[in-house]
């Protein structure tokens, strides 16, 4: 099997909200490497130690890293049923679109993805929000 047939593939999820709102996301499973796991931890042993010397708490991230995180995510992110307050939808592969979701929502999605990699075969909407 070709690496490209892998990452091709699409999964769809469901992210469940405390008010009882269900989005509906898909995403690529495989679009996430052992790269951008490493990078990413690097980038929190550095926030870390970044906090640490300048005496703020462990969950304080810079700018970059906010962006690089939603960066990350619009790469594997491929659709989803989130609309605007005027019914218009969201591009969940656009991260200057992405930057404009509540950061509840969004870590929401985070979650039940991170769940669903580890837990593919759980069907039930997610509790993460």
């Amino acid at each position: 099997m070709r690496l490209s047939a892998a990452v091709a593939n699409a999964r769809p999820i469901q992210v469940g909200f405390a008010e009882g709102a269900v989005l509906s996301v898909t995403y690529r499973p495989s679009k996430a490497t052992p790269a951008d796991l490493d990078r990413i931890a690097a980038e929190q042993e550095a926030a870390e130690e970044a906090n640490k010397k300048a005496g703020r708490g462990k969950n304080r991230i810079s700018r970059a890293e906010v962006r690089q995180m939603v960066t990350s995510m619009a790469e594997l992110l491929v659709s989803w049923d989130l609309t605007d307050d005027n019914d218009n939808p969201i591009d969940p592969t656009d991260p200057d679109a992405l930057m404009d979701v509540p950061s509840h929502v969004f870590v929401s999605i985070m979650k039940a993805v991170g769940k669903d990699q580890t837990d593919p075969e759980a069907d039930a909407p997610s509790d993460a929000g």
